[in-house]
């Protein structure tokens, strides 16, 4: 999973995921819900809400040793993700021997985080607020049920009461206070009709089983914490630290800028990483003497000065055979057409794994590109019917005449054909000599060094400093431009081999691409835009496109970089 090396580094299924098979073996209910493919695989399907509710309530009964009971209608808590939020609270309070009392709003039908809570830390209580019936009707037998009657307070609200109104008439003040808002504004973009979500990420794996209170409110999680903020103002030092969870990045901007607004310097933020999702938590306090941890993945960011890598998982409809080999062939292609330098470090059958160097920006305005390459190829055409002999061109313009007849063009109802090819003639004539002055102009802005467009008259390079460039970035012919990667086809006991070859090759594509206009600009001190690693890996049943950043001009042409192969691999 991708994100799992950046979970909290307490939570078990960091290192440790879940064996469904032993699951199965040792769990009946969950059993009931898993399926098995011809290898022996154990399967769970999450897409359906019971395979769900089964792995949640199999997972808390095996690591944590509480029994829940989900309606299958109410939201289903995922328990890596709600861990981490737990773990989060702890390293904020840190160790204490008195009692530590926090507050969980919107408890839900799971009680799961005052349940977690109290479960890690013994000497932790919880008062949890809840709106609905049948959440607290479930939240108060899952209570009852481990146990937790004596350190766990559930509280009915209703939906106008706020946190000021929860907290202002009680004596004690707390710890902390946890929050899982909902997440959308209304229905619209609960179904994903009215959202912003960018069209080239892949639909979610799970289903959402919430129900449209626990899922959508007014303004949308901004407004909900916004008024969070407003309700702390009020309560101050009441609680010690305010705790979230938000759920879009972009919100989490607008509410450190919120909080900024109001004068509350004192803010902590860290990310909640699981599989492929990540959510972020935001914390503020009037304390002075609270100090907010850093995340793993901050520390890492800090540290090396890097950024997450960015990733693509490769569709299933890319390749002929979705594997690891196989979709490097295609991005190889890719590469080759861009004239993007690679060598190869790492070539097994689950991941192949290379360094790029790209000298040029040949990866923008594709479609700008295609236009004139068609451009150019019309104008070669009419070129050569210039060119050709007066007998075959009288002839070609016949042909034109009859096709352009049968597409019904009204001119060419003409009695007088010999008219009308004269009058293509013409039209040729001038459309050439046009189009020849306007190739000179463009040689005239190749030759000051501002571009490079290949014209049709001829297969060359404009600039012969570009052609030399090109000649001596080809690979010798001792080389291997495959990289190794066609035996990793056929063979998948021979990793060492695969490694052997990659690590000596190197390739820059077929000097027989198609020139484009190219970005050749460059810093004072590098002769490349950016070095990026690219790795091809599988993970789970998924194959995955990574791009981590080395050096270069600039991280946003990476961005770009990437941008060009997802909207080519679709």
């Amino acid at each position: 999973m991708a994100l799992n090396k950046f979970m909290h580094p307490r939570n078990i299924y960091k290192k440790k995921r879940p064996n469904f098979k032993e699951l199965a073996i040792k769990y009946p209910d969950f059993r009931s819900v898993v399926t098995q493919d011809l290898t022996g695989k154990v399967i769970l399907d999450f897409k359906s809400p019971e395979a769900l509710r089964a792995l949640t309530c199999t997972l808390l009964k095996d690591d944590f040793g509480l029994d829940v009971e989900l309606p299958l209608d109410r939201l289903i808590p995922t328990v890596p993700l709600r861990l981490n939020y737990i773990l989060w609270i702890q390293d904020i309070v840190g160790k204490r021997e008195e009692n530590v009392i926090g507050l969980d709003i919107g408890a839900g039908a799971s009680c799961i985080y005052p349940l977690l809570g109290c479960k890690l830390c013994p000497t932790w209580k919880f008062i949890c607020s809840e709106i609905e019936e049948e959440n607290i009707h479930f939240a108060k037998k899952n209570i009852n049920g481990n146990g937790m009657e004596g350190r766990i307070e559930l509280v009915q609200t209703s939906s106008t009461d706020g946190l000021f109104e929860l907290l202002n008439n009680r004596k004690e003040s707390l710890d902390f206070c946890m929050c899982n808002p909902p997440f959308y504004a209304d229905s619209l973009e609960a179904q994903g009709i009215s959202n912003c979500r960018n069209l080239d990420r892949p639909e979610p794996k799970s289903i959402n089983t919430g129900n449209e209170q626990e899922c959508i409110v007014k303004g949308g999680e901004f407004e909900y914490i916004k008024k969070m903020i407003g309700d702390s103002l009020k309560l101050n030092n009441k609680v010690r630290v305010y705790t979230t969870m938000v759920g879009r990045k972009s919100d989490l901007g607008r509410l450190r800028a919120e909080l900024k607004k109001n004068n509350i310097s004192n803010i902590g933020e860290t990310e909640f990483c699981q599989g492929r999702t990540m959510r972020w938590g935001l914390a503020w306090t009037f304390d002075d003497t609270v100090v907010f941890p850093k995340s793993e993945f901050q520390v890492k960011k800090k540290s090396t000065g890097d950024k997450p890598p960015l990733t693509h998982i490769i569709p299933t409809g890319v390749c002929k055979e979705y594997n690891v080999p196989m979709a490097w062939v295609k991005i190889k292609g890719m590469l080759d057409e861009l004239q993007v330098h690679h060598k190869g470090v790492k070539a097994t059958t689950t991941e192949i794994t290379l360094n790029l160097t790209a000298k040029e920006n040949t990866w923008s305005h594709q479609r700008k590109k295609k236009r004139q390459q068609m451009r150019a190829k019309l104008f070669e055409e009419k070129r050569k019917h210039y060119e050709s002999p007066s007998k075959d061109r009288q002839v070609d313009d016949l042909r034109v005449v009859e096709h352009n007849q049968s597409e019904g063009m009204e001119e060419l109802m003409e009695d007088n054909q010999e008219a009308l090819v004269r009058k293509r003639k013409l039209e040729f004539e001038d459309e050439y000599r046009n189009e020849k002055a306007r190739r000179m102009d463009d040689n005239d802005v190749v030759s000051s060094g501002k571009s490079h467009i290949k014209g049709p008259e001829s297969l060359e390079p404009a600039s012969a400093e570009y052609d030399a460039q090109l000649t001596n970035a080809q690979p010798s012919s001792s080389n291997n431009p495959d990289m190794g990667i066609s035996s990793a086809v056929k063979t998948e006991n021979r990793p060492n081999e695969l490694v052997g070859k990659s690590a000596e090759t190197e390739s820059t594509g077929p000097k027989e691409a198609v020139p484009v206009t190219v970005n050749t600009a460059k810093t004072e001190d590098k002769d490349f835009l950016f070095k990026t690693k690219l790795s091809i890996k599988q993970v789970q049943e998924d194959v995955v496109m990574e791009l981590v950043y080395i050096e270069g001009q600039s991280r946003e042409l990476m961005h770009q970089f990437m941008q060009y192969f997802k909207n080519r691999l679709k």
